[in-house]
Formats: C-alpha cells, sequence, structure tokens
C-alpha cells in the first residue's frame, strides 16, 4: 500500500553549511535546519581541508534541529544525504578517519598536474573518463597522498565522497554511487563499474581495492543504527539511501529539465549543468551519471562564487555590515538592496581567489581602477565578475547556443540583483524557484522513489515545482555586457602566464 503520510529527511553537506530539510510526499519543502561547520582549516599555501568529526558533529545537530511537534522521528520516512563531491574523506579498516577530508577546492596537486599535463596523462585520463578533472578531483589528491603521505595512503582502507562519510556514520555501511564516481573520475561511463585503465594511466591500480562498492543513488544502503539514533534523534531502523552528489542532484531538483532549459548552483562553488548526449560526451567535457536511467548531465564550473563573495564582503564592506546589525538583516540583503542595477559598471573583476578547476595557479584581481571609483563600483564589480565567471563556463558547453531558459538555485538565488545580473550578461530569462533547498528536493525525489511513493525517479520529476521569481533581460545592458564580457575574457587570457609569476613569487615569499 502507497505511503501517504509522513516526511522524508535530506542531509545537503556543503563546503560550510550543513542542512537537514524535510520534505512531505509531495516534494514540497516543509523545514530547514541548518548547522555551520567550523571553517576549513589551510595548514600550507593552497590546503583546504575539513575535520571529519566535525562534518558529523554538525550532521548531528542539524538533524536533531529539525524535529518539532509536527515533523517527528517516528514519521521520518526514510533519509538520503547530498553533497560536494570529488573531495576524499579517507578512513581505515575501523572506519575511523585516517587524516582531515581533502576539498576539491584544495590546491596542493598543483605540481602532479602539472607533471600529468606535460607527460600527456591528463589528457589520455580525461579521454577515458570523459570527465575534465582538476587539481581537487579525487585522483590527484589520492596520487598526492601517495607520494606525500604513504603512511595514510597505506592505511586508507576506504576512500569516501562527502556524502559518503555521513551516510557511513549513520548506517555503517561504506558504498558510493555512480553520480559520485563519475567525479573521481573513475567510473566507466559505458559499463557504470570502475576503470581499472583509468587508473593505471597515473600508476593508481592499488587504488582500486580501496574504492568502495557501488550502489545506485536511491538503492537502500542501509538503516540509521542505534548509536546514530541516540546522537541524532532519529529512529533506528530508519531507511538511509546511497545518495547522489550535489551536481547531479540540484539539476533534479527543478523537475523535469527541458532540452533547452540550463541550471546554474550558486552555492561555494559555481556549476551550471544541462542535459548532456551519450554520443556527445568527450574529454573536454565534465559528464556525470544522472540517477535516471539513461540520462546524462553535461556540466561547468568554478570553486569561486560564493566563497569569493564572502571573502570580498568581509574585506570591503565592514561598515555596511554594521548598518546591516543595526537593521536586523543580514549584510548581504542590505548590499543586495543598495546595488545600482541600472548601470553597468566600469570595473572589471576576476574572482579567482581559489585558482580556478581548470587553472589553480588563477589570481583574482580588479583591472581599470581609477580614482574616482569608490567602493560600491568595487562591490558592484565583485557581482559581475562572479557572473561573468559563471557565464564563462556556460559557454564552454556544447549547445548552450540552444538553451532558452536559465534556472538560478543555491544559496545565491536568493540575490535579486544576481538574478537580474545573469539575466542582463546571458541574455535568457531566469527563473528561481520557490523554497530554495533544490539540491536536497533531488535527493527526496530518490527517496520517494526508493520508498516505493512514486512508481520511479522519472515519475517523480513531474511533481510540481513553484517559482518564486522571473527575471527578464535589459537589451540595452546585455549589449553593455556582451562588450565587457569580452574584454573580460581577454584579460582572462593574457594574464595567465603572469599568474604562473605571482604563483611563483607566493612560494618564495612564503617559504621565507
Amino acid at each position: 500500500m502507497k505511503q501517504t503520510e509522513g516526511y522524508v529527511l535530506c542531509l545537503d553537506k556543503g563546503s560550510t553549511n550543513i542542512k537537514a530539510v524535510a520534505f512531505d510526499l509531495g516534494g514540497r519543502q516543509q523545514k530547514v535546519s541548518s548547522e555551520r561547520c567550523r571553517q576549513w582549516s589551510t595548514p600550507a599555501m593552497g590546503w583546504i581541508e575539513q575535520d571529519m568529526e566535525e562534518i558529523w558533529g554538525a550532521s548531528c545537530r542539524a538533524i536533531s534541529g529539525i524535529f518539532d511537534e509536527r515533523i517527528r522521528p517516528d514519521n521520518i520516512l526514510g533519509v538520503g544525504v547530498t553533497g560536494q563531491g570529488s573531495s576524499i574523506f579517507p578512513i581505515d579498516a575501523s572506519g575511523n578517519p585516517v587524516r582531515p577530508g581533502i576539498l576539491s577546492s584544495d590546491g596542493r596537486g598543483a605540481a602532479i598536474m602539472d607533471r600529468w599535463q606535460e607527460s600527456g596523462q591528463f589528457e589520455r585520463g580525461c579521454a577515458l573518463s570523459h570527465f575534465r578533472f582538476s587539481t581537487g578531483s579525487a585522483i590527484t589528491l589520492t596520487r598526492w597522498l601517495k607520494e606525500r603521505e604513504p603512511e595514510n595512503y597505506e592505511k586508507m582502507a576506504a576512500v569516501l565522497f562527502s556524502k559518503d562519510w555521513i551516510r557511513y556514520r549513520l548506517t555503517g555501511d561504506i558504498s558510493t554511487d555512480p553520480t559520485d564516481a563519475c567525479g573521481g573520475p573513475w567510473l566507466d561511463l559505458d559499463t557504470f563499474t570502475y576503470s581499472k585503465d583509468f587508473l593505471d594511466v597515473f600508476d593508481m591500480g592499488d587504488l582500486l581495492p580501496k574504492l568502495p562498492p557501488l550502489r545506485a543513488s536511491h538503492a537502500i544502503a542501509g538503516q540509521v543504527t542505534g548509536e546514530a539514533a541516540r546522537v541524532t534523534g532519529l529512529k533506528a531502523g530508519t531507511p538511509v539511501i546511497t545518495g547522489i552528489h550535489d551536481m547531479a542532484s540540484f539539476p533534479l531538483g527543478v523537475g523535469r529539465l527541458g532540452e533547452d532549459e540550463m541550471v546554474t548552483a550558486l552555492g561555494t562553488f559555481g556549476f551550471s549543468v544541462m542535459h548532456g548526449r551519450r554520443g556527445g560526451r568527450g574529454p573536454e567535457s565534465l559528464n556525470y551519471a544522472s540517477p535516471v536511467p539513461g540520462e546524462l548531465w553535461r556540466a561547468e564550473g568554478d570553486c569561486n562564487t560564493g566563497s569569493c563573495l564572502d571573502h570580498m564582503v568581509a574585506e570591503l564592506c565592514r561598515m555596511e555590515r554594521e548598518e546591516a546589525e543595526k537593521l536586523g538583516i543580514s549584510v548581504f540583503q542590505y548590499i543586495d538592496e543598495r546595488l545600482d542595477l541600472e548601470r553597468v559598471s566600469s570595473l572589471i573583476f576576476h574572482p579567482f581567489l581559489l585558482g580556478s578547476l581548470s587553472d589553480a595557479k588563477a589570481c583574482g584581481g580588479f583591472y581599470g581602477l581609477r580614482s574616482w571609483h569608490g567602493r560600491a563600483d568595487m562591490i558592484k564589480a565583485v557581482y559581475e565578475g562572479i557572473v561573468f565567471s559563471n557565464y564563462s563556463n556556460m559557454l564552454r558547453m556544447e549547445r548552450f547556443d540552444r538553451v532558452k531558459r536559465l534556472w538560478l538555485v543555491g544559496g545565491g538565488a536568493r540575490s535579486d540583483p544576481y538574478g537580474q545580473i545573469f539575466a542582463d550578461v546571458t541574455g535568457l530569462p531566469v527563473r528561481v524557484p520557490e523554497g530554495g533547498e533544490v539540491t536536497a528536493r533531488g535527493v527526496a525525489l530518490g527517496l520517494l522513489t526508493a520508498l516505493g511513493v512514486c512508481g520511479s525517479f522519472d515519475a517523480a520529476m513531474d511533481l510540481p515545482v513553484a517559482v518564486r521569481r522571473e527575471f527578464v533581460p535589459d537589451p540595452g545592458r546585455h549589449a553593455q555586457y556582451q562588450k565587457k564580457f569580452a574584454l573580460y575574457a581577454r584579460l582572462e587570457r593574457e594574464m595567465k602566464p603572469l599568474w604562473r609569476e605571482f604563483y611563483r613569487l607566493s612560494e618564495e615569499l612564503s617559504a621565507n
């Protein structure tokens, strides 16, 4: 008999926050409980790590915060987890962390990537995986571990992704799903098994036994253990599905995505996703398996969206923060309400504060700064630069010229100025869905499928999604932004050799 009452609970592990989101059986968001992990640590230049026990502790607190008189442990029918991929979370044979997790924005593998590019291994690996991996991809990070921390590499019994670590602590199950394995990128997209040929390109064949078993994203992977129930408040025995890489989850969260639509997630990272083609995948692509049978996602993105805005607002907007506190609102709301959207800024900003996924040595910077520019000009240029960076990645995607509508999701989608600037830059109408937690909703659809509420993942995507806002491009500003973007892109090309000089200088100065 089909279940008609109750809730499903979805955890979304981002770079800085972990959210527990409850959905009803119609896929409608009901409540959010968010916990902030301690800020990632940077023990050396370019390193970005996160304590695995802190991640689990924040997950427990987020889950505990979801319960009230309406949403109770006994009417949570199932749990699912999504999270950032590519990062590695290594555990030993006892299931304990081998070392802190390494995030996908980490740059410690830059020298390894340089070596692979010079030797041709990078191109061979991309051709085999149909995935243009980066310095922060799991294959690069595990190779670094093998070379620089061999004792930890030997101790590592399994290399997990972020969602898998949380699910392991909930259930004791060690596994992953094809969507995360794509980001390794060690999944064979034809057989949906691990590719030993790919690992052998990088002399990493001994990693194969350390890769966890593969399960379908919406398969029941285990049940909440008694210990996990004690620390989270969940009911022991509650089913938990394998889960979904966030990159494959947020496109599902907007419902049935059209062939002429694209979804851009504005979180710590910024990523755009559209339907891919089985025959169109190539070595210059980011191809992700979809939990929906027969589907493939085509993605492009970078690590400089929310992370960049947070940093620049912290450095530039201390006065705005003080004024926002007096008004009882966030500094971002304060800035959004005062941005001049009618005027295109004459400043250009490169947002590559964490490097980029395609170039770990990329740097941020303002260009065209003159004496008449004030802080408001710089803040507007930061917003525009982040949108330009995302737009640049969209243009790399095959068939982007066929896109007729853009969806914005993630924390940044709450910013109306972002919505209008994206519309003006791309020339596309922009929709923002109601509810906000779209990535978690993708996992909710998997849970509704696993529990039999929906007959299939395909059917679950037909559950209705409300639209909160729609933004229409202004033709005049679109023309101005196209001229400005051309200069932005030219500066990016011509700065590449100088970024390497800056990187070498930073290494020399940090060594002194």
